[in-house]
Formats: C-alpha cells, sequence, structure tokens
C-alpha cells in the first residue's frame, strides 16, 4: 500500500481505487483521511503528543483516474490568473508561481491559535481562499484539495524587529559599508525567503539603506518574490554621527526630526524607528548614553501619529528608555538596561517592549570565534550581565513583551527566529505557549497586522510542525510546512 503524494502541477501518485491510506491518530489505531478514501487500522507505536504525532504527510483525493487539475481560472488559483506586465510595448516575465492558495484540510493533534487560550486537541482546520475556513473535530472528514497530517499546528511567527539587508555577519558596520546597493537589495530578498521558509511569515524591517525593504514589501505583496509581509521603517532616524549613522537619516532639532518622518514616508514607509540611545554595533556609540532628546522624538511621534504611523525607539540606556516612554513611543527596542521607573512608565503608556535577546546573546556566544570588533564583543558582554535580569523582572511586573530578534546582527540569522522564543522561555520564565504568543498575536498587536491568531475568517498564515510546541518550543525550529496566505508556502522533504 503506498501513501499518495501530490506532486506540483496538480498530479498524484499512489492511492488506487480501493486502496486504504491510514494515518496514525491515537494509540493503537489510525484513520484514512483522503476524501472518499477507505478506513485503515495502522498500529502506531511512541510519540510526542496525545495524537502520536502523525507522521507528516499529505493525501490527494482518490480517483478513478487520475486526481483532477485545479482550474487556473478559479478563485483558489490565486497565483495563476495574474497577467503579464508590459513596458515599453515589450511583455516581461510573469509574476513567480508559486503553489496558490487552495482548500486545504489540516489534521492536528494540538491547535494554538496565538491567544492564551487553551489549546484545542484532535481538530482539522480547513484552509480556502486564503482564510481560515472552518475548525471541526477530526471525525468530520472535511473535502479538501490537500490534506496534511501534523502534531500541531501554530500560527506563523511574527519577527517585530529585522533588518533584512543582514544575516549573522559578524562585523556589521563595515559589511553595511562594503555592499554596493544592488547587492544589499540582492541580500534583502534573499533573506525575506529564508526567513519565510523558517516559518516567519510577517517582520517589521527596523532599518535599512535605501529603499530596499519598502520595495520589497510591495513585490512580496504582488506575488513576484517569497518572503514574509513586510512592515518598512525605512531609514532609522538618529542625530548626526548617532547609532546607524552610516544607514540611517542624521536629524538634529525637532523639525528636522519631523521632515525625517515625512521622507520616510514620502519614501513609502509603513512605521518609523527611532534612535534613543547609543548601540553595540556602531563605532564609539555608548550604549547607556542618550542620543536622540525628548524633544526630538516627541516632535517626530506627532509627526508620525499624523499620518497613522507607529514608532518604535532602540534604547537601551536607562534614560534614554524613560526619554522615548515619555515622548510616546509604540515599542522599546532591546530595554536592556531599564530600571523600575521605566517598568512603571511601560504601564502607564502601554507601550511593548521588544526585548531582542538573541541579538545579545549570539554575539556573546561566539565571542571565542574571534571575527567581531573588539567595541562589539566589549559592549555586548556588559549588556549580557543585566539584561536577563532586567527585562525578566519587567515581564513578571507586567510590562507587555512583543516577539522580534534583531535579525541580521552578528551570527542572528533571519531563519533562527525559532531561538529567540525559546530565550523567552529559558531566560524570561514564559511557558512555551505564552513565548509562543509573544511571537505572533502580541507582536502582530504591536505592528498593527491581521495576524498572529488562528481563528475562522481570519488569514491563513500557519505552521505544521512535527512535535507540540506548547510541551517543547523547540519545535518551532523546523516547521514541515509553510502556509501563507492559503498558499504552500514552503514544505520540508
Amino acid at each position: 500500500m503506498r501513501a499518495a503524494r501530490c506532486l506540483p502541477d496538480g498530479d498524484f501518485v499512489g492511492t488506487g481505487v480501493g486502496e486504504a491510506v491510514g494515518v496514525a491518530v491515537g494509540a493503537g489505531e489510525g484513520v484514512g483521511v483522503g476524501v472518499g478514501d477507505a478506513v485503515a487500522e495502522l498500529p502506531f507505536t511512541g510519540g510526542e503528543t496525545a495524537l502520536g504525532p502523525p507522521p507528516m504527510t499529505e493525501h490527494a483525493p482518490s480517483s478513478t483516474a487520475a486526481a483532477t487539475i485545479p482550474d487556473p481560472s478559479m478563485k483558489r488559483s490565486s497565483r495563476t490568473d495574474l497577467p503579464a506586465a508590459t513596458f515599453g510595448g515589450r511583455r516581461l516575465a510573469p509574476p513567480l508561481r508559486t503553489t496558490g492558495a487552495m482548500r486545504i484540510a489540516i489534521r492536528t493533534g494540538m491547535l494554538y491559535d496565538g491567544t492564551d487560550a487553551p489549546p484545542r486537541s484532535n481538530v482539522t482546520l480547513v484552509v480556502d481562499d486564503g482564510r481560515i475556513a472552518e475548525i471541526a473535530g477530526n471525525a468530520e472528514r472535511a473535502a479538501a484539495d490537500r490534506t496534511y497530517e501534523a502534531a500541531s499546528v501554530v500560527p506563523g511567527l511574527i519577527n517585530s524587529h529585522v533588518h533584512l539587508e543582514v544575516n549573522g555577519e559578524p562585523d556589521t558596520q563595515t559589511f553595511f559599508l562594503i555592499r554596493t546597493p544592488t547587492e544589499r537589495t540582492l541580500d534583502a530578498a534573499r533573506h525575506a525567503r529564508l526567513a519565510l521558509e523558517a516559518g516567519v511569515t510577517t517582520v517589521r524591517d527596523l532599518g535599512g539603506s535605501e529603499s530596499n525593504a519598502i520595495a520589497l514589501r510591495d513585490a512580496v505583496a504582488r506575488g513576484e518574490h517569497p518572503g514574509p509581509t513586510i512592515v518598512p521603517a525605512g531609514r532609522a532616524i538618529c542625530m548626526t554621527g548617532g547609532h546607524g549613522f552610516f544607514l540611517g537619516r542624521e536629524a538634529d532639532g525637532p523639525w528636522d526630526a519631523r521632515k525625517a518622518v515625512r521622507e520616510q514616508l514620502k519614501a513609502g514607509a509603513s512605521c518609523i524607528k527611532l534612535i534613543a540611545t547609543g548601540g553595540v554595533l556602531t563605532k564609539g556609540a555608548v550604549p547607556g548614553q542618550d542620543q536622540l532628546s525628548e524633544e526630538e522624538m516627541r516632535a517626530a511621534i506627532v509627526e508620525a501619529a499624523t499620518h497613522g504611523m507607529r514608532v518604535a525607539a532602540h534604547a537601551i540606556g536607562t534614560n534614554g528608555i524613560k526619554n522615548a516612554l515619555r515622548a510616546g513611543v509604540t515599542s522599546i527596542e532591546h530595554g536592556h538596561l531599564l530600571d523600575d521607573e521605566a517598568i512603571e512608565l511601560f504601564k502607564s503608556r502601554d507601550a511593548y517592549l521588544v526585548p531582542t535577546l538573541a541579538a545579545v546573546w549570539r554575539i556573546y556566544e561566539n565571542i571565542a570565534g574571534g571575527a567581531q570588533p573588539e567595541y562589539v564583543v566589549r559592549k555586548a558582554t556588559e549588556i549580557y550581565q543585566h539584561a536577563g535580569e532586567n527585562i525578566r523582572k519587567a515581564y513578571r511586573a507586567g510590562v507587555k513583551i512583543a516577539g522580534g530578534s534583531d535579525a541580521g546582527t552578528p551570527y542572528n540569522r533571519h531563519e533562527d527566529y525559532a531561538y529567540e522564543v525559546e530565550l523567552m522561555s529559558t531566560v524570561l520564565g514564559m511557558s512555551p505557549q505564552q513565548a509562543l504568543t509573544a511571537a505572533t498575536s502580541i507582536a502582530a498587536q504591536l505592528i498593527g497586522v491581521d495576524a498572529g491568531v488562528l481563528a475562522v475568517g481570519r488569514p491563513a498564515d500557519l505552521l505544521l510542525l512535527a512535535g507540540d510546541a506548547g510541551s517543547d518550543v523547540r519545535a518551532l525550529r523546523e516547521p514541515r510546512v509553510v502556509v501563507k496566505g492559503g498558499a504552500i508556502a514552503h514544505e520540508r522533504p
């Protein structure tokens, strides 16, 4: 007996008429899951969840001849009916074709919806036309173009702090300066694809050169390039010579800060990034020292609010954190040297904290390699000694923590976002489900996207896992299937 497997062009192999296809769904028994397939008893031993877990397989509906190839004009095949563009009377290449949105049934042992609600066990989630159409018990069969099984299903991960133009190079400042604009564009596109394949379906890019993340956001939205949904900030706004000056927009004074916001808006940015203190990766910048003043930040925030833009502030030093909070930022990025007064400001201003633990931990873990600049190692080591305790204290006091890794910084790669989620659990004391929630629905709330929650009618950005992410967050490391907007974005063999 052979299990059916769908092929990219819609054909399938295996499962002839009368053959039984089954998957283990409980201790000692199996149930056929292909539409019209016979029920088969399959023994199953061992497993990580109440479901077993079932093997990561997919099944095509049985047919007396061959599987029906989806009609490209059907609504569900959203990627196949895009017209070719023209330029100067010449016909251009059509957009990239990926597996389009289709009706998918996913049988899972545990469904985590991205909130604090208890997980649902042994359910089938149906995806249709890019959204979640229904969630029902496994006993109910659902007609679908494809059927998958997974130990657990979770929302697509949301990384609310990334830099798409870099990906773990040990000397970030030098790397930015030696790469050409064209190279940085290609780098960003490649890193976006790697993030998506690792299960990151939405990112907020908080600072890059040129308008790469902005252009890439639009290319992904048009279906021309694989990648997560991107919320770009454009250039970070810093003081003259401040942290990140080599890729930021230097501004001095409140009116210049307003103008800098308007420039990012003109370029197409969706949010704004301010630099409130020095940082680790810029030579000569002191993390504990103020940079943009409270007055400058307030002017920028007022301007951003006029245009409906949320504002994040890079802030490591204690006083700079409080300046940014008093100025009215939506989120503090890093926040490693916060104190009790800052914690109260977070709560009274209803601000979010994005701890970017992986950024510090990865630098510290790779000191022995000797490839990082001395000033980076020195500053990161000092922060490492305090960051865990301080952020843990803020979390326990009720500060809202949103997942974000500062992906792109030394040894901190876009495809390793699961490590940040693990650190939120091991360092901050979150349960695996709480860490998952921080990296999904809470991050979505922070950056203002319709994502991070699995419920009927919501967008179908989700991951199929081989383990139970609610009991061991390491199950997020290698999602077996990534679904974005109802389409299969990536499958592991």
